[in-house]
């Protein structure tokens, strides 16, 4: 990032972008409880994996047009998910 030109468009992401693993840990948190994981274990395990995702060397592109749509999407779903979960 530091050497990236500033009028360059940034088109992939080097590691795991912070709003994925948003997306991603909720939704491995309530799969985990679904599947009655122990989430003492399970979700320390999670967050050490996206943890070194985040800052490994990976490629991943940047979400563009109806990617975001998706991913906003996915987040209220994972939201009311949550929300029944502990509701009901």
């Amino acid at each position: 990032e530091i050497v990236r030109d500033r009028e360059e468009a940034l088109v992939h992401y080097t590691g795991m972008p912070v709003t994925t693993v948003a997306l991603l840990y909720p939704c491995a948190l309530l799969v985990g409880s679904t599947l009655k994981f122990p989430l003492e274990l399970f979700a320390p395990g999670c967050l050490c994996l996206f943890s070194a995702l985040e800052v490994c060397r990976l490629k991943l592109k940047k979400p563009y047009g109806i990617a975001k749509w998706i991913m906003l999407f996915a987040g209220v779903l994972i939201f009311v998910g949550i929300f029944l979960k502990r509701v009901f």
